[in-house]
């Protein structure tokens, strides 16, 4: 080519630039598709900025009257418990109350208490058209209510596999949360099982609202989607990148890992190619792949320990420093970020994590690396003696005894009874013995997906890399759950978290696996609240190990959920029912087991409520035979392995002499009569005149309640009295006989 012909092409190129910036093409890639600047961050037309491969998507951006809703394959209904207000059930958005989350300022759909006629519970559905969804992808929305709102709003979001269409039908309830009162927040929901119609509701349901209501005002939904779950084109996370040059020129990249990525282009995870670096004056930046590739958004494996992105950049006319900007906060809560230069990190070498920014004043460096490394530490700890334990992070050796050095037992799983075993699985839990307190540092790798694996029946769990609230774990397949999750301090108890490093034991009806859902709506049920409300047992041994049992009322209804794990492995202590229940009812008698006992336990039974208990060894009742009082501590000798519980009457507060049952009667009838302390009582029967015609008691009676029968042999038809006297107690009834 000669000087002519390349000053031609130079000028071409030039001139393309230009034209491209004056259309508002920031990029064009080989394919002809364009690119345009969206803010800060580049992306291409029209292939959306999602994390997730898109299967449904509405911006709401157009109408939002009812009429448009429907005709885009939404339901509406109105299931308040009123008449129809003066409002749609839902509308267009209004920027009077506030705007739109992206789009045109009324570009969303809203709701308002103005639904309902009168003071009642609005309950307004909005549901999406039909689609084919699979366990685990994700709804998301943005919501809102207006700024500093004092009058509470709130969604329910409901999920049918099988596409039903109104609100009568089936459906699972996913989660519930009060609206934001400052400014637009996302909510994501996970499906929990595959329907090829299946259909997701929002629903605006408050109390008390409508005019002259105390609850509810105005709310609005923006940018609704469906995404596909885990393992299909989903984000595990990313990270954006902002670089800019001293001239102000910037434009960002974004890097992150997924069970999808690789190390070339992922066009389900918004990878495109991007065309060549422009002249040298112009400003770019990009990640470049192993082959050679550059694009905007590097999107890795996440099966893969250690990996590393490589980005170049020069700058504009405005030269170097170049500066580098991101938001610790949002980087993966395991693993180092190091940002180096490409030789050996003796000239950049920046911990990502303590810094937020870095700027490059050496010209001569053109790219840099970003290197993650997913080695990670947690801490297990454990108490001195049995613990329920798990193992966190996939180590390079799961051996028990390389992860808990100088542990005192085997490991222990349980599959239909007590399994040692020598190498650990993430998810499961074990019992471990230790000789003193501590904690244990394990290394490794977080366990992908972080399912937790069950099957039918009892399993001993344990959760991974963070805490799960009990409130927010969900189960594939949905409601299989059907106990308390139960730890181990000593004894059974129930927890409404599972923290790391800990085991758990659950119950379920089927197999399937756990994971963590929204967290936005307590999805397990628990019992664990109602024990206020019941007799309490406290068995405690002489070195400290305590569990707990409970006595209800014979009212309170008993249910599955009540049932206690398997009995731990010989000589770790335990107290049950026979029944294998953390819960009996009053009024029969209880068998409770004992196990690891091998010193004296103490009982002391509280919150009573009126219930007297007496408590026998299970053997003759000749060990022990005490009765049972608020507080009182009842010694139970070492080895004893089965006590019966009995309830006994309680001592009336007073005396009294009810009237008799039937009256008038013929031939007998029942008179009650209660004695508070130990006493002589009498009873005797008058006639109409105040003669004594019989006496009916007359002797020594402990405290309680009793009743005799009186028959009407030889009493002529007519009126008569009975009295009471007893400890300065005196009552009279009258009662007639007819024959």
């Amino acid at each position: 080519m000669n000087k002519s012909n390349l000053e031609i092409a130079v000028l071409s190129v030039i001139v393309i630039i230009l034209l491209f910036a004056l259309l508002g093409f920031d990029r064009v890639r080989t394919d002809g598709a364009a690119y345009f600047d969206h803010g800060s961050e580049f992306v291409p037309e029209n292939s959306g900025t999602t994390d997730a491969t898109v299967i449904f998507l509405d911006n709401m951006n157009g109408a939002n009257d009812t009429a448009s809703l429907k005709s885009r394959g939404y339901k509406v209904y109105n299931r308040g418990t009123s008449p129809q207000g003066t409002a749609a059930t839902w509308f267009q958005g209004n920027p009077a109350f506030f705007n739109a989350y992206e789009g045109p300022t009324t570009g969303y759909v809203a709701c308002n208490f103005r639904v309902a006629s009168s003071v009642s519970t609005i309950d307004s559905w909005l549901v999406t058209p039909r689609m084919t969804v699979f366990t685990g992808d994700t709804l998301s929305f943005y919501s809102r209510s207006k700024d500093n709102s004092t009058y509470p709003d709130s969604f329910r979001v409901m999920y049918s596999a099988v596409g039903d269409s109104v609100p009568e039908a089936v459906w699972t309830e996913l989660g519930r949360f009060k609206v934001s009162t400052s400014g637009w927040v996302l909510k994501k929901f996970v499906a929990p099982a595959t329907g090829g119609n299946a259909r997701f509701a929002v629903r605006y349901r408050i109390a008390n609202s409508g005019p002259g209501g105390t609850n509810g005002e105005y709310s609005g939904i923006d940018l609704l989607q469906v995404a596909r779950g885990p393992g299909a084109c989903q984000l595990t996370w990313s990270q954006k990148l902002v670089i800019s040059d001293a001239g102000n020129k910037s434009d960002s990249l974004r890097f992150g890992i997924s069970g999808s990525g690789t190390n070339l282009i992922d066009s389900c995870l918004g990878e495109y190619p991007l065309p060549p670096a422009p002249p040298s004056g112009a400003f770019d930046c990009r990640f470049v792949l192993p082959n050679n590739d550059g694009t905007t958004r590097d999107i890795r494996n996440d099966s893969a320990v250690n990996r590393t992105w490589r980005l170049t950049f020069q700058p504009s006319g405005s030269g170097y420093p170049i500066l580098l900007n991101w938001n610790p906060p949002t980087l993966p809560a395991l693993g180092s970020f190091t940002l180096k230069d490409e030789v050996n990190g003796t000239i950049v070498n920046i911990n990502m994590r303590t810094q937020s920014s870095y700027s490059l004043g050496n010209s001569g460096i053109t790219s840099l690396k970003i290197e993650y490394v997913l080695n990670s530490s947690l801490s297990v700890p454990v108490s001195t003696g049995w613990n329920m334990t798990s193992v966190p992070l996939f180590a390079n050796d799961m051996n028990y005894n390389v992860l808990f050095p100088g542990i005192a037992s085997q490991a222990y799983k349980y599959q239909n009874g007590y399994i040692p075993v020598q190498v650990l699985s993430n998810g499961a839990g074990y019992w471990m013995k230790f000789n003193v307190s501590g904690n244990y540092i394990i290394q490794g790798t977080p366990y992908q997906p972080e399912w937790i694996n069950v099957t039918q029946g009892w399993n001993m769990i344990g959760p991974f890399t963070q805490n799960i609230p009990v409130s927010s774990i969900l189960t594939n397949p949905p409601g299989i759950i059907n106990s308390n999750f139960f730890g181990y301090e000593g004894g059974y108890v129930t927890e409404d978290t599972l923290k790391i490093g800990k085991g758990y034991w659950i119950l379920t009806t089927g197999a399937g696996y756990l994971y963590k859902g929204t967290g936005d709506n307590p999805v397990i049920s628990s019992e664990g609240e109602q024990f206020d409300k019941f007799a309490e047992l406290s068995f405690a041994t002489a070195d400290g190990k305590t569990s707990y049992l409970y006595i209800a009322n014979a009212g309170n209804q008993m249910t599955g959920m009540y049932s206690l794990p398997p009995v731990p492995p010989s000589g770790i202590f335990d107290a049950r029912f026979s029944s294998d229940r953390i819960v009996e009812t009053a009024g029969q008698n209880h068998c409770i087991l004992l196990s690891g006992n091998n010193g004296e336990t103490k009982l002391t039974i509280s919150n009573l409520n009126g219930i007297a208990f007496r408590i026998t060894d299970g053997i003759n009742g000749k060990i022990l035979d005490e009765d049972v009082v608020e507080g009182k501590e009842v010694r139970i000798p070492a080895n004893v392995g089965s006590l019966v519980l009995k309830t006994v009457a309680t001592a009336p507060v007073s005396y009294d002499l009810e009237q008799n049952y039937p009256n008038p009667f013929n031939p007998a009838t029942t008179i009650k009569y209660k004695v508070p302390v130990d006493g002589t009582v009498n009873i005797a029967v008058y006639d109409i005149l105040g003669r004594e015609f019989k006496t009916l008691v007359n002797g020594y009676h402990s405290a309680g309640e009793y009743e005799i029968i009186l028959n009407a042999e030889g009493m002529s038809s007519g009126v008569y009295f009975y009295r009471m006297t007893a400890g300065g107690f005196e009552a009279m009834k009258k009662f007639v006989v007819s024959k």
